[in-house]
């Protein structure tokens, strides 16, 4: 089933009536294979059907998951925070160890666990250490 699928469809005729066990046992042996044939096609129709939606139900799932994780990585850059520019993030990582007195190693998760940007940022451009000091392009914030 490809994107472009339209679905289009007929349900088999709904039976006039369910026959009671006295019609059935009035039913000849021609008319009872004739009606167990018919319902045969109408069963393997309907579950042809089924199968249809089934698929056609599953792929529009992930149709909704794509849009919705998209969705989320759209929003993510939108916020005030992305907006900065990865230096300025950076900068500020630089002032908070300088300024503050936190312990390192929780500073380090304190940063790392926010996002993926951040961790990114705090491993590629900022280094904690035991003493408070972050390098930053050559740059010493002790």
């Amino acid at each position: 089933m490809d994107d472009t699928t339209t679905l289009t469809f007929s349900l088999p005729p709904q039976p006039d009536s369910l026959l009671s066990p006295q019609d059935i046992e009035a039913l000849s042996e021609c008319a009872l294979r004739s009606l167990l044939e018919d319902h045969r096609k109408a069963l393997d129709h309907i579950d042809d059907i089924w199968s249809t939606l089934r698929q056609s139900l599953n792929l529009i799932r992930v149709r909704r998951e794509e849009y919705q994780n998209q969705r989320r990585l759209l929003l993510a850059r939108t916020t005030p925070m992305n907006l900065l520019p990865n230096e300025v993030l950076a900068a500020i990582f630089a002032y908070v160890v300088h300024t503050y007195e936190w312990d390192p190693v929780a500073l380090w998760k304190d940063l790392t666990h926010v996002c993926q940007r951040w961790r990114r940022i705090a491993q590629n451009a900022t280094k904690v250490t035991e003493g408070k000091a972050l390098t930053l392009d050559n740059q010493n914030y002790e």
